[in-house]
């Protein structure tokens, strides 16, 4: 009788220590990344302003701009890296893909670079990297193109 109940507590132990493993190593960074891709999503709009007319935004938004994509791209091959099975995650249509993400932090790269350019084609470039960026994490923006 004992040795019973002594079977169901170390059983019941073990699938809550089972359980938060499974949110410690799985769910977290699955959850990092989703909030990661918002944050992205919401820097895409806030300075929308600065990457559409890197001729009259002003020095230090053009700089901020410029730190903060640079930092999300950063974090974002970093949130990538941490999550388990990410294919899996992938082929269940629960994450990008590996190659959409890696994609989408070249061009947020790209975007951190692209807000120091004022040459005539700087709007077209930046607003195909932000739509790039859109596609590619699967971001849903909708704004219309001249804020």
């Amino acid at each position: 009788m004992v040795g019973e109940i002594f079977l169901i507590v170390l059983s019941g132990v073990a699938i809550f220590v089972a359980g938060q493993i499974f949110v410690k190593f799985a769910i977290d960074p699955i959850n990092d990344f989703y909030k990661l891709t918002g944050e992205i999503g919401h820097s895409l709009i806030y300075y929308s302003n600065v990457y559409n007319n890197t001729r009259q935004a002003k020095p230090e938004a053009v700089e901020e701009a410029h730190r903060l994509f640079r930092r999300q791209s950063s974090d974002l091959f970093a949130r990538a890296y941490a999550i388990p099975f990410l294919s899996v995650w992938a082929t269940i249509h629960l994450l990008p893909p590996r190659n959409d993400v890696m994609k989408a932090t070249s061009n947020l790269i790209g975007l951190s670079n692209g807000v120091h350019d004022t040459t005539d084609r700087a709007y077209e470039a930046n607003m195909n990297r932000r739509m790039a960026i859109e596609r590619q994490l699967r971001l849903q923006i909708y704004f219309d193109e001249y804020q």
